[in-house]
């Protein structure tokens, strides 16, 4: 049933969990689940406790040898190459530029285009990708991936003109996506949280690694195999060491999701009562507009992508202009310039194994203070390349943007190791993709648009003076406010977590499973925060009435059960099942039908088309659309006379009848009415609580937001009373009636009276 002012989370089991796992002998193996321990009960105000342990802080950090004693090699081995190789590949094709354009014919031009496609496609791909991640076996996306880039870095060498060319390197691009959101997702759950950083760093370490040997590789095959053609022999040998490592990817072992987090949560030790939790692999099935939506209610991640777009002018637009720059004031060609981008790289290689161990020190330390640290690199990066932009000599030029890599590089596995953690790790893939996005799309295309009309006008350098530092120091701003929010959101994974395994572990140990159940449930319009980790359980055929002032968020926690709002924390359950995230029209099918107030008929329609409307879950079956339709007729006779009639010439109470009328059609386990007796006549009113009754009798449960008391003693089981987005009584109606405290005059009215009609509930309700 539901509590007053309380919030029932489950508490970490204690103590620093263990992370020495058993070392598995096999090469591709993956340490089997442990059984979880139950999380202790915890009774809280609703507020999230976070001065508590939380994921990732304290400990001692696990270096990469210990990783891989406890997850295995193969992973982020596996990983790691097919990283390298995805960037080496997609760097053959500057560094063989000059050699490709006169085989095939083209311009600087369509190179300079072809380059960008790629970006483009790459992180285009991400997200579709990332989506089929977070609901499939990531092992096989990411073997398949690979397959696909290798078939297409084969096709490249054996193009016969721009077009196929193009194409070729839109299929290699797809393939390469997956690496962003499949292969972080995977490291973050095939080893022990405080072995995430070592095989973070490893895998990003991988990717300029690549783009250091692909010049002299490439160079070297495409001068041995000589002639025109020569760079075809590149691409034939990285096509085939990817397909060769795509292989072995198809055999790798998929980690359980979230596995890390609920380790450091729960505990590693094993489930005295040997109970087995169902959803610790359950892939998602989120849509990707939810999905978005939920990421982006994580306060430090929404800072964190905006910083990350500023960012992207410098990650995307800084290398496409300096590469003008070369060209135009040092004459460098294709090759010349690739060498050169191979010499900046290794600033970004020294700042990844820089950056991994002392965000991970920050971060075990104190989470808020690793976001400072990056905030500082950041910021050190626009005032370095400001000044390296000033060089003359070429030498200068180069070295000095190599240093200013170094805390570009510093941030790369403290931002992914984050954002690893305050994800949720049912969206965790997609949660990776967004950043490809966030860089590419909004950082780098609408930086390469200013970068490029700057540059028109003044030349490269002076566009890069005047964009790149601001727009570092813009990423240093946002992400050092970020900071603020990091401890909420990371309390809000633990919560998360033991609050599901206490559920688990409750119904299995014989507790009573409610038709719907509502857990520290926080909502917000914007800034607005509507619901104060409000907690609610309902039970099958039970009547329940939703009171409170107005603005106390009734209908907002109406709209939430129904999918209509996304909660930006805790749990909404039905029967069992967690549908917090699951769309609307899902929640239909599955039982829950939401009549809203005032807005439950289509006016310009006819009530047979509206019923027809509410009918469309039943799909194309007219015989069993007419048995339903006569249902609720019976139901409501009154509609009966008024098939024909437009819904808009019907009174306020026909119309309220033709609304529970369409809801009703589908049959719904839990039926939630806003506003019953809103503006209605007292005969009416006494009718629908009639209608009401006969609900109950059948079995549905009803919740129902209703401004009368007494209607509501008239008609439910249970009244609950919210004020200012908390619950401050739950229990019989009746025994609401006796508080004086939360029952005012407004409120009363007399069923059948003439005071029935109730007042608006205004605003967010």
């Amino acid at each position: 049933m539901g509590s007053a002012d309380s919030a029932d989370a489950a508490a970490p089991a204690g103590g620093t969990p263990e992370h020495r796992l058993p070392a598995l002998p096999a090469l591709l193996a993956l340490p089997a689940t442990p059984a979880l321990p139950a999380a202790a009960a915890r009774q809280g105000s609703g507020a999230l406790a976070t001065d508590g342990p939380l994921p990732g802080v304290g400990g001692q950090r696990l270096g990469l040898r210990a990783a891989v004693g406890t997850g295995g090699v193969g992973l982020v081995g596996v990983l790691g190459a097919l990283n390298l190789l995805d960037n080496a590949e997609r760097a053959v094709l500057i560094v063989l530029g000059p050699d490709i354009q006169r085989s095939l014919g083209f311009s600087d031009a369509a190179l300079g285009g072809l380059v960008g496609l790629s970006a483009v496609i790459l992180t285009a791909g991400a997200i579709p990708i990332g989506l089929l991640a977070d609901r499939r076996r990531r092992t096989a996306i990411a073997a398949v991936a690979a397959a696909l880039a290798g078939v297409f870095a084969l096709l490249t060498s054996v193009v016969a003109n721009t077009f196929q060319l193009v194409l070729a390197r839109i299929g290699a691009g797809f393939g390469q996506a997956a690496v962003l959101p499949v292969h972080n997702s995977l490291l973050a759950d095939g080893y022990p949280l405080h072995a995430r950083t070592a095989v973070l760093t490893l895998h990003n370490l991988a990717g300029p690694v690549g783009l250091v040997i692909a010049p002299v590789t490439a160079g070297g095959v495409a001068a041995l195999a000589g002639g025109s053609a020569g760079w075809r022999w590149a691409f034939v040998l990285f096509a085939g060491v990817l397909l060769l490592f795509a292989a072995i990817a198809a055999m790798l072992r998929e980690p359980p999701r979230g596995r890390g987090e609920r380790m450091e949560v729960l505990g590693a030790h094993g489930d005295p009562a040997g109970v087995t939790d169902p959803s610790v692999d359950a892939p998602s099935s989120i849509p990707l507009e939810i999905g978005a939506a939920r990421l982006l209610k994580i306060q430090t991640l929404r800072y964190l992508f905006a910083a990350i777009g500023a960012l992207g002018f410098a990650l995307v637009g800084v290398p496409t202009f300096f590469n003008s720059l070369l060209e135009e004031r040092y004459h460098l060609d294709a090759l010349d310039r690739g060498l050169v981008g191979s010499v900046t790289q290794v600033g970004v290689m020294i700042g990844v194994v820089a950056g991994a161990r002392l965000g991970d020190a920050r971060f075990r330390r104190d989470p808020p203070s690793v976001l400072l640290f990056m905030a500082v690199a950041f910021a050190a990066h626009g005032v370095l390349l400001t000044v390296a932009l000033t060089m003359g000599p070429l030498p200068a030029l180069v070295g000095c943007v190599t240093v200013a890599e170094i805390p570009l590089g510093m941030v790369l596995v403290p931002l992914y190791s984050v954002i690893s953690i305050i994800v949720p790790y049912r969206l965790r893939a997609l949660g990776f993709a967004a950043v490809g996005v966030c860089v590419t799309l909004f950082g780098g295309f609408l930086g390469g648009v200013l970068l490029g009309d700057v540059s028109d006008q003044h030349g490269p350098r002076v566009a890069l003076l005047a964009l790149a530092g601001p727009a570092s120091l813009a990423a240093a701003a946002l992400t050092a406010y970020a900071a603020r929010f990091v401890r909420a959101d990371l309390a809000a994974v633990v919560e998360e977590i033991a609050e599901e395994r206490a559920e688990t572990l409750r119904v299995a140990t014989g507790g009573a499973q409610p038709i719907l159940q509502v857990r520290n449930l926080d909502v917000s319009y914007g800034p607005m925060q509507v619901l104060f980790g409000v907690d609610l359980d309902v039970e099958r055929g039970e009547v329940l009435a939703l009171l409170g002032t107005n603005g106390a968020g009734k209908s907002t926690l109406l709209r939430t059960v129904a999918g209509l709002e996304v909660p930006h924390r805790g749990v909404v359950r039905h029967a069992g099942r967690t549908i917090t995230l699951d769309p609307p029209e899902r929640r239909v099918r599955d039982g829950i039908v939401l009549v809203q107030g005032g807005a439950g008929v289509f006016g310009t329609l006819t009530v047979a088309e509206n019923l027809l409307v509410g009918a469309h879950v039943l799909g194309r079956d007219g015989a069993l659309v007419a048995r339903r339709a006569e249902e609720v007729l019976d139901l409501f006779p009154k509609l009966r006379d008024l098939l024909d009639a437009p819904a808009s010439t019907l009174s306020g109470g026909e119309q309220q009848m033709l609304a529970l009328a369409k809801a009703l059609l589908t049959r719904p386990e839990v039926l939630c009415v806003d506003e019953l007796s809103l503006g209605l006549a007292p005969t009416v009113v006494a009718e629908l609580i009639e209608v009401v009754a006969g609900l109950r009798r059948d079995g549905v449960t009803v919740v129902l937001v209703e401004q009368s008391v007494n209607v509501a003693a008239a008609v439910a089981d249970r009244a609950v009373f919210l004020e200012k987005g908390r619950i401050r009584f739950s229990g019989r109606p009746a025994d609401l009636l006796e508080r004086g405290d939360l029952v005012r005059a407004v409120f009363l009215g007399t069923v059948g009276g003439p005071h029935a009609a109730a007042t608006a509930d205004g605003g967010p309700r």
